[in-house]
């Protein structure tokens, strides 16, 4: 299981889902509380426990973004339903990277795929996980993937943004 950061930590990353336990919730001095990376939350986080539980243990888990190539082969069309723009992700950039550059603000606080906040939802397509965030059944699912390092199987992704 990948730890996930909580909600309000030092980088700004807002996530729905939290994975591992937080810093915030109830523990006992005997049980091991996981922090999440990259480094910054980690950071942000020792610093709110400290505090609070300065004898709990800590166990940082490095997570890192899945195996496999992170650069498309192909540029890769993305339309932003929400926003009513097409892209086209050349090669080399990332979703997130052109998304923004297209003037859409979207949060990402690691922009390394270990902390989840910029899962996006998929409309159409079908997402390549690249990511250490979603489960199994999740990538499977193919509804959300996380736009910093993840591409497309298919040419042409329709996303919620």
């Amino acid at each position: 299981m990948t730890a996930g950061c909580d909600t309000g930590c030092d980088t700004g990353c807002d996530i729905r889902r939290v994975r591992g336990a937080t810093a915030t919730a109830p523990t006992s001095v005997n049980r091991a509380i996981r922090l999440p990376t990259p480094p910054p939350t980690v950071t942000g986080s020792r610093d709110r426990l400290s505090p609070r539980r300065p004898t709990a243990r800590r166990r940082e888990d490095r997570v890192t973004a899945a195996s496999g190539s992170a650069v498309d082969p192909a540029p890769l069309q993305v339309v932003c339903a929400a926003a009513g723009i097409d892209l086209v992700v050349p090669p080399g950039t990332s979703i997130l990277d052109a998304v923004r550059d297209a003037g859409l603000p979207v949060t990402a606080a690691c922009t390394g795929a270990c902390c989840g906040s910029c899962e996006t939802r998929v409309l159409e397509g079908e997402p390549e996980h690249r990511d250490a965030v979603l489960t199994a059944e999740e990538r499977a699912f193919g509804d959300t993937m996380m736009i910093c390092v993840s591409g497309a199987r298919s040419g042409r992704l329709v996303l919620d943004l």
